[in-house]
């Protein structure tokens, strides 16, 4: 109905996962990323999760149109079937003929013949299911066994499990401790940011023929409180903001469209007696929130009775209103708190999802043997399985050993290794991580895939105090004597010049002196002193020995991190202001109580703004009311977690403000009244 109105060549809004609207935000980009590497691995399970509407499907659909032909690919898209059902479908997909009313086993063996000869052709074979936390815990486990078919070094078969977040829920459960095992990758999508949300209005409008900015900087705000940033959301309220912005004849959409659309299709009350029974509650009444409000209403008030007073109908009267407020000290100052509000709102976004994400790490963290494998993959060993034992015993003829054992970081800083430590959560649930590095303030970890720079304090709280590690023979070798070769001895004395803190020693081989040297050292450390370098002793020496892998490293954040920090735990906050944070330092991660918790939620509550019109001096151009967003939550108290490497976060850009322009001819009688309650467009 609107597209020859806006120029539009086609719905832009269509609730269909269609990949010409595809739009890549930064999440969906790592998981678009995510799932074609995968498809480069052989064997295995890759999980990919998302809320409801965040756009899995429509990944998976852009993903389908790029895989290679060399690919056999088979995609359930309803997988709430029997068995029997879900084996046919796969023969289906896979076309492979197959006779009606066939036995699993006949199903089985079609599907092994088929991923054989495949195989053997240089073909691999992709099973993807969408909406997999319907799979039953049977169908599961034969997709599982499913993956089992394989030939001496590769797996025929590669898994893409796609699904809600009730999916990673139902791997952790003790009895799929065998699937977990399997998943080499996991990633849950995200929703858009504010930032996001704007720019990905503007994708498919362009996409769909429409290059003008239709959707001004009000109704994007207004869509993203509403929507949360979940895309599905965002297309069904644009749809109907349309439509009503078409029926008022009206080129561009504004908040009163989208507040219009939201009630049609989310079947809200409106903003005016939601915010009436909100206020009359006092739900949010924080020392803070009194202070604005009291100052709200009493501006609203007096301006309420001089208006029936002084009643008049013409535009100077509006201005000279609005001349009076620009020197009423308490409205300036109000301008002010909302103008560091809106400074902080980057920040306290940035907060929020960092904190998302460091929690959905941390649940997808809760098995060893998925972060045994990180740590192997570290020191290059890229075929880990997760059987720990099976892959000690493979690592001694690599010339490593393993080591399990319980201690603090100092022991561990001794060993000079990367290691999995057992942790707890701010709920004491268990979790695990890889440590990379670590120094006198800071430790770098290894959660998910993801790497974390955490406090060393932090880390110490947070430890069981158990851990595991593998460490490096020197050349392989699990002993040193006289009949050893040159560069073992050398490798053994170079420990042994650390130990002793000394360079005035001769390398003459595995000589008198060099098994005096070691006695000495075996007697120091409460070994058997018989002068052969065993593996106990060598194990004693590991803390002396050089590794392409150490776990010290000097600078691990930087300078501005140090100055950041610092200055936060100088300046001190009130307690109404104050947020409960964990241990982690820097901008990311807030672990808020109930209150603040509160107020996050409410953050997008509209209140009286006259920001506008007391910064303009164009007198033509004057319009009030805007939205501001409120938290207690300052950007000083949010120093407490920082993402590095690949996974820093950036600043997003900003979004351009679209603002409407009214001649003082315009303003009707309500306008003011509106706009210091809160319930005009924004601007």
């Amino acid at each position: 109905m609107y597209k020859n109105f806006f120029g539009l060549s086609e719905a832009p809004f269509s609730i269909s996962p269609n990949p010409k609207f595809f739009y890549l935000s930064k999440h969906h980009r790592e998981a678009l990323s995510m799932l074609k590497h995968g498809t480069n691995e052989s064997g295995g399970f890759i999980v990919f999760t998302g809320e409801v509407g965040t756009g899995k499907t429509v990944i998976l659909r852009t993903m389908m149109q790029e895989i290679d032909d060399s690919i056999d690919l088979a995609v359930i898209f309803n997988p709430a079937l029997s068995l029997i059902e879900l084996l046919e479908t796969i023969c289906h997909e896979f076309h492979i003929d197959f006779e009606e009313g066939s036995s699993k086993r006949v199903l089985l063996q079609k599907i092994s013949d088929f991923l054989t000869e495949g195989y053997k052709k240089g073909r691999r074979a992709l099973l993807m299911i969408d909406e997999a936390q319907h799979l039953s815990d049977d169908s599961i486990e034969q997709v599982r066994l499913l993956t089992n078919i394989e030939t001496d070094n590769t797996k025929l078969l590669q898994v893409i499990l796609v699904g809600q977040p009730e999916l990673q829920q139902k791997f952790r459960q003790p009895h799929m401790r065998q699937v977990a095992q399997r998943i080499t990758a996991r990633f849950h999508l995200l929703p858009l940011s504010i930032y996001e949300v704007d720019s990905y209005v503007r994708f498919r409008m362009q996409s769909a023929g429409c290059l003008q900015v239709i959707f001004n900087h009000g109704a994007i705000k207004e869509l993203y409180r509403v929507s949360g940033g979940i895309p599905r959301i965002i297309n069904v309220c644009c749809d109907r903001a349309l439509l009503a912005a078409y029926v008022d004849h009206s080129h561009f959409v504004e908040r009163r469209h989208m507040v219009q659309a939201v009630h049609e299709v989310m079947g809200t009350r409106s903003f005016v007696s939601s915010m009436q029974e909100y206020l009359l509650s006092g739900r949010f009444m924080g020392s803070c929130a009194k202070l604005i409000t009291g100052t709200v209403l009493a501006a609203v008030t007096g301006l309420t009775a001089g208006y029936m007073v002084f009643h008049k109908n013409d535009a100077e009267m509006k201005l000279a209103l609005i001349e009076v407020l620009k020197n009423d000290p308490d409205i300036t100052g109000f301008r002010k708190s909302i103008q560091k509000i809106n400074a902080d709102r980057g920040a306290i976004e940035t907060a929020r999802r960092e904190q998302t994400r460091y929690r959905t790490d941390i649940l997808n963290s809760t098995f060893e043997e998925e972060t045994w494998k990180k740590l192997l993959r570290e020191w290059g060993f890229a075929n880990a399985t997760g059987e720990i034992s099976r892959d000690c015993d493979y690592l001694s003829g690599k010339g490593y050993r393993c080591f399990a054992g319980n201690g603090n970081l100092n022991e561990l800083e001794k060993y000079n290794v990367p290691v999995v430590l057992s942790l707890l959560d701010d709920k004491l649930r268990p979790f695990y991580a890889v440590l990379l590095k670590l120094n006198d303030r800071y430790a770098r970890l290894l959660i998910n895939n993801r790497e974390w720079i955490v406090t060393r304090d932090f880390l110490n709280g947070a430890m069981e105090g158990s851990y595991r590690l593998i460490w490096p023979l020197p050349n392989g070798e699990d002993k040193v004597n006289r009949y050893s070769n040159p560069a073992v001895q050398t490798a053994l004395f170079d420990m042994l010049n650390r130990y002793e803190n000394t360079d005035t020693y001769v390398f003459n081989g595995y000589d008198k002196t060099m098994q005096n040297r070691v006695k000495n050292f075996q007697e120091n450390n409460g070994l058997s002193p018989d002068g052969m370098a065993g593996i106990d002793t060598l194990w004693a020496l590991l803390p002396y020995a050089e590794t392409s892998h150490p776990l010290y490293e000097e600078y691990i954040a930087e300078a501005d991190y140090h100055r950041e920090e610092e200055s936060a735990q100088d300046r001190e906050k009130s307690q109404d202001e104050e947020l409960s944070v964990s241990g982690f330092a820097d901008t990311g991660y807030v672990d808020a109580d109930n209150r603040d918790n509160e107020i996050l939620k409410n953050n997008h509550m509209s209140v009286p703004e006259i920001e506008d019109a007391l910064n303009t001096d164009d007198k033509s151009s004057l319009k009030l009311g805007a939205e501001a967003n409120h938290s207690t939550a300052d950007d000083d108290n949010n120093k407490q977690i920082r993402k590095v490497g690949n996974n820093k976060r950036k600043n997003s850009e900003n979004v351009e403000n679209g603002k409407d322009s009214a001649s003082p001819d315009t303003l009707s009688d309500k306008d003011i009244e509106d706009a210091l309650l809160g319930n005009s467009e924004s601007m």
